[in-house]
């Protein structure tokens, strides 16, 4: 290190640079190292993904059909996709509840991203216009993508986090088309 100012991560005791220290003492009120400032991130972003209140169901009750759930929720029929005998929902039809339910979506933020070489996970935090925030994660390897889809692995990944925070935060029964192999 510079000067002999020895800083060390108090997470994991590695060496870390003044300019590390300072950023950590600013955003997490101590000295941590890059790495151990994602765990902190990724543990923050799971309490913070269940704390959100659920939404309440809709105060009548229906009885869960393919056919009573379009209109539970008053989606479009272009928006739901039967793959093998089941449905899904297609992320303009998340939209359109979000915008049912919520008032429509503020804001998508990436919160963090990390990526190795064929696995990709991503944590996207999805601001409502009614100011519930939904926070959850994706992921997209090799496993889950066809070969044609595996150079966008970033992109599927985002996607998918945002349909899942869009679809659990407001407690949607459907599973997003985006989030199967793609």
């Amino acid at each position: 290190m510079k000067g002999g100012n020895e800083m060390k991560c108090e997470g994991c005791n590695t060496e870390i640079s003044d300019k590390v220290a300072s950023y950590s003492q600013q955003h997490f009120g101590k000295a941590l190292c890059m790495k151990c400032q994602d765990i902190v991130r990724q543990d923050r972003a799971k309490q913070t993904t269940q704390e959100q209140p659920r939404t309440p169901p809709p105060e009548e009750t229906v009885i869960d059909t393919p056919t009573n759930r379009n209109k539970k929720w008053n989606i479009n029929p272009d928006f739901i996709v039967k793959i093998q005998g089941k449905e899904f929902i297609t992320a303009n039809g998340l939209l359109e509840i979000a915008e049912q339910q919520a008032g429509g979506i503020q804001k998508i933020e990436v919160v963090s991203l990390h990526t190795n070489p064929g696995n990709t996970i991503a944590t996207v935090r999805v601001t409502m216009k009614d100011g519930r925030i939904f926070e959850d994660c994706g992921s997209a390897n090799n496993d889950n993508l066809k070969p044609t889809m595996q150079k966008y692995a970033v992109e599927m990944a985002v996607t998918r986090a945002r349909s899942r925070a869009i679809r659990f935060g407001l407690n949607v029964d459907y599973c997003s088309v985006e989030e199967l192999d793609a």
